[in-house]
């Protein structure tokens, strides 16, 4: 089998380094391997050695990556590497082929598939890459977990900044039996220099790109820093030739740059420069990565995320400063962030030499400049009115200079330390888990804890926690005691709770339920109310719609009740903050107005004066996930009426018909003929997925999700999805928004359909389709191979239409409804 690797690998021309030689065998034998070697000496090839053994022995894998830009990117790549087929991806808002042999996820989700399943788990092999986010505050948990959750499985864990991990390795042999294998070392395959500029950013950038030291990663530690830079970037003639500008048009042409941040964006990239952080939507930011990979973006202007592994060619990186705010106050990067991020110059492959650069504080080179003209004013009156021009540190600033860049550059990265902890959701999931299994939860929190790398005082701490953790979860009916505990039967396999104020909306639903009894509606905008003030604050959506005049704060639904009830929560759950809970209307006023994403980030640009909302549009789209998915995991099924499903339902819609380019993405691969390096590796097919996946494929679902529907709660899901797809059609038809309309419809190769094609298809005698008061759609649901497909007539008396068939992605029973809706004319 390892042989089959390496020649697959010399059949590509490749050769390889000592140290990758030497972990490739590691990963063939039977002890756990600790990766430790520079960027850019090969580690993904390592991972992958490690993958084609999971495939070749018809096991499973998962990948786990940090961020989710970079789980999308090793996604595509394993994509091309082992076949469409074979690759699944999963990262909590979104789910791709989730039955596949390896999966590519955060490391939060094979957290939660170790505590839900441990040793029962259906995996055999896990590879951990940035393994150095163990020691991250508030998610280092994530990485240690499994490590002592999963004790059939044989870890590699990679990292350029491992440090010291001498009591990690033990632990882990202890637990699992075996051996660990630590391979290290520091020899670049393309060696760096380094230098500090007394320039501004700009400057340094220009200089990087007369000097030929092209493509250059420009590190920002805030999205509105990033965003700024590359916009002022555009008047600096970086720009390629008119016809390199042609060939990015080009390249823009295949997405839709069809949000309000979307143009200015375009422009951007059409002019050679890239922009690259959490706040872009996810398909533009793999458009950026895909254009950086052909090599066509001059610079790329980016937060620290894009220093965490996603493979771009850079040959330059350039610090435009050298502290962050760290979730709590601003400080100066770490030894091991800095050379996470400087290790990302120089690619083999691409260059010879990596450049690292960082330059000043902007205001010291400013007054610096300043001092020069002060220092030559011929008057006194003039020297004055300089002066008043001096800058002064930002907000949130901690000064360095030179010999900060210095002492950064030689500093080793610190020893990796535990942060273990865990949430009330967690306890539940592993009581959930020990019970489908047979097992003894109490005795599995206990070794747990036992088992955790925290100190003996934090191990006390943890036990006490967890012990006021199983009395909350107890008094709130999700847990019992039948000699031990157990999790309360009823509650659907499915239920989560996704952080530790959630548990305030399970106590309150049945208040809200006697409250509105009767009022199905009402009772539904209440609980969405709920869910969204107990989600994260997306600060620049509320502050720009606090701009509004005379515009009231949000509220919660009965608030003379909510919020002594919140009180009297926060004295049984002290470990919840009073900040939890904020009421905010952002997702309801998007039902209620039955806006799109588009709509109502439009409805906020004048209230946005900074842009700030514009340039974050994934903020809203990360909060409208996390809203979905609290409603679909975090309400018991008795709660779920109609009217929540529906709700639940256009939540969904709308995320699907705001960003699906990941699904899109991998369907394009898997109709691709062949795969170059499936055949090079003789992988094999195994059965394609049906097109039953696409429901998961397009919903936040965990990576085992089902596919079809199990429970009468399910089923009426799908109803009420199918009543949400066919309306949001008929709407836009209605308003003459043949663009969004036509993408709900099913493209047939041979039949495909744009917002051209369906006008001339509706429309007769160059008239809307709908001219009366109110119009009427017939809805047929029926039984279809691919999927369940919607069929809509529109019913016009005096004009006939053709029938139009749209799809909505979902699998569905041996059985058909029919829907009449009646929607008001919207001309």
């Amino acid at each position: 089998m390892k042989q089959d690797f390496l020649q697959a690998v010399a059949d590509k021309g490749l050769q390889l380094y000592a140290k990758q030689q030497e972990a490739i065998d590691a990963v063939f034998g039977s002890s756990h391997v600790v990766l430790s070697t520079p960027t850019g000496s090969g580690k993904s090839l390592v991972a992958a050695a490690m993958l084609f053994r999971a495939i070749a022995e018809g096991r499973r894998a998962y990948y786990t990556c940090p961020v989710k830009a970079l789980v999308s990117e090793k996604f595509f790549s394993l994509c091309h590497d082992f076949g469409p087929e074979m690759i699944g991806m999963a990262t909590g808002d979104v789910s791709i082929n989730p039955t596949a042999r390896a999966i590519c996820c955060t490391a939060e989700v094979l957290a939660n598939v170790a505590l839900r399943e441990g040793p029962a788990a259906s995996l055999s092999y896990a590879v951990m890459d940035e393994f150095h986010f163990f020691d991250d505050k508030s998610r280092g948990y994530a990485w240690e977990i499994p490590l002592f959750r999963l004790p059939h499985v044989t870890f590699l864990l990679m990292s350029a900044t491992m440090g010291d991990n001498q009591a990690l390795n033990s632990t882990v042999s202890a637990y699992s039996g075996r051996g660990v294998q630590t391979i290290t070392s520091s020899d670049r395959p393309v060696p760096l220099d380094w230098c500090y500029p007394f320039v501004t950013a700009k400057d340094a950038i220009d200089d990087l790109v007369t000097s030929g030291r092209t493509p250059v990663y420009a590190v920002c530690f805030t999205q509105q820093d990033a965003a700024s830079l590359a916009q002022s970037l555009i008047c600096k003639e970086l720009a390629p030739s008119e016809q390199e500008k042609q060939t990015l048009a080009d390249e823009c042409k295949d997405v839709e740059f069809d949000t309000p941040y979307g143009d200015r964006l375009r422009q951007i990239l059409i002019n050679g420069i890239g922009l690259h952080h959490a706040g872009l939507l996810p398909k533009y930011r793999r458009l950026v990565e895909r254009l950086a990979q052909a090599g066509l973006l001059t610079c790329i202007c980016g937060t620290d995320t894009l220093g965490v592994g996603i493979n771009v060619p850079i040959r330059s990186v350039l610090f435009t400063q050298l502290c962050k705010f760290n979730g709590e106050t601003t400080v100066l990067v770490t030894p091991r962030q800095f050379h996470q991020i400087a290790g990302r110059a120089g690619r083999r492959g691409y260059d010879t030499q990596g450049s690292v650069v960082a330059v000043p504080p902007a205001h010291e080179v400013y007054n610096s400049k300043l001092k020069e003209q002060i220092k030559a004013a011929d008057t006194k009156k003039e020297r004055e009115k300089l002066k008043k021009r001096q800058r002064f540190p930002k907000f949130n600033y901690v000064e360095w200079d030179e010999q900060t860049f210095t002492k950064l550059r030689t500093a080793s990265p610190e020893p990796l330390r535990s942060r273990f902890q865990l949430s009330q959701g967690h306890v539940l999931s592993l009581l959930q888990g020990a019970q489908e299994h047979g097992r003894d939860g109490q005795a599995e929190l206990d070794e747990l804890i036992a088992l955790s790398l925290c100190g003996k005082k934090e191990k006390q701490h943890w036990t006490q926690q967890v012990g006021q953790y199983i009395e909350a979860l107890s008094s709130a009916g999700l847990i019992e005691r039948h000699g031990e505990l157990q999790a309360d039967s009823n509650l659907q396999r499915d239920f989560l709770l996704m952080e530790d104020v959630s548990l305030f909306l399970v106590d309150v639903l049945p208040l809200l339920q006697w409250s509105y009894a009767g009022d199905n509606w009402k009772l539904a905008r209440a609980i969405l109310s709920v869910i969204e003030a107990i989600c994260e604050e997306p600060r620049a959506v509320v502050r720009a719609q606090a701009r509004v005049k005379h515009r009231k704060g949000p509220r919660l639904p009965c608030e003379d009740a909510l919020w002594p009830a919140f009180d009297n929560f926060l004295k049984r759950h002290p470990w919840v903050s009073r900040e939890s809970l904020q009421p905010k209307s952002i997702a309801l006023e998007m039902f209620d107005s039955q806006l799109s994403f588009s709509a109502f980030l439009k409805k906020l640009s004048p209230l946005d004066k900074s842009k700030r909302v514009t340039q974050q549009e994934g903020l809203l789209l990360r909060f409208l996930s996390q809203v979905h998915k609290t409603m679909k995991h975090n309400i018991p099924d008795e709660f779920k009426t109609d009217e929540v499903l529906e709700i639940e339902a256009f939540l969904l819609a709308t995320i699907n018909a705001t960003d699906s380019s990941l699904l899109r993405e991998w369907e394009a691969l898997k109709n691709l003929e062949t795969i170059d390096f499936e055949q090079d590796l003789q992988l094999g097919s195994e059965a394609v997925v049906s097109a039953e996946h696409s429901f998961t494929a397009t919903s936040p679902e965990s990576a085992d999700g089902g596919n079809a529907p199990e429970t009468e709660t399910e089923f009426r899901l799908l109803q009420a999805r199918a009543r949400v797809e066919a309306q949001l059609f008929g709407r836009h038809l209605a308003l003459g928004k043949w663009k969004e309309a036509a993408k709900a419809i099913r493209h047939d190769t041979a039949d495909l359909w744009d917002q051209e094609s369906l006008r001339a298809r509706v429309i007769s005698g160059g008239r809307r389709p709908f001219w009366k008061e109110t119009y009427s759609i017939q809805i047929e649901l029926d039984t279809a191979l691919d999927g369940l497909q919607v069929f809509g007539e529109i019913l016009d008396e005096e004009n006939g239409l053709p029938w139009l068939e749209f799809e909505v992605l979902a699998p569905w029973p041996s059985n058909s409804f029919e829907v009449l809706l009646q929607l008001q004319s919207l001309d």
